[in-house]
């Protein structure tokens, strides 16, 4: 969901789901609406969790998903969106250079 990750974005529900390989369209079919079947738990879920999955299910739920479509990744590093070595490479090295022009911090 843009440039974060859901699994990142809600890593606690991540960590708590049973099923972490479903794809997007198994959870749709199932249902990701309370009381869905596309979410389960590996234990009770304290409130701020359940504040969590409404706030998750009221975000795909605006995902159109289309059929006779396949997930693919798409490497946004490389304006070609595919991966390629020589980008994986440039991106580490501005990265690298980032980490080390903007760390005048240490002494």
């Amino acid at each position: 969901m843009g440039e974060s990750r859901l699994c990142h974005r809600y890593n606690r529900l991540f960590d708590l789901a049973e099923n972490k390989l479903m794809p997007m369209t198994n959870m749709f079919v199932f249902g990701w609406g309370e009381g869905g079947e596309a979410w389960k738990w590996r234990s009770c879920l304290f409130a701020w969790e359940e504040e969590q999955v409404v706030e998750l299910s009221s975000l795909v739920s605006n995902i159109v998903l289309k059929e006779n479509t396949i997930d693919r990744w798409v490497w946004l590093p490389n304006s070609a969106k595919t991966y390629l070595v020589s980008s994986a490479y440039d991106y580490l090295i501005s990265m690298d250079n980032n980490d080390t022009n903007g760390n005048n911090d240490a002494g």
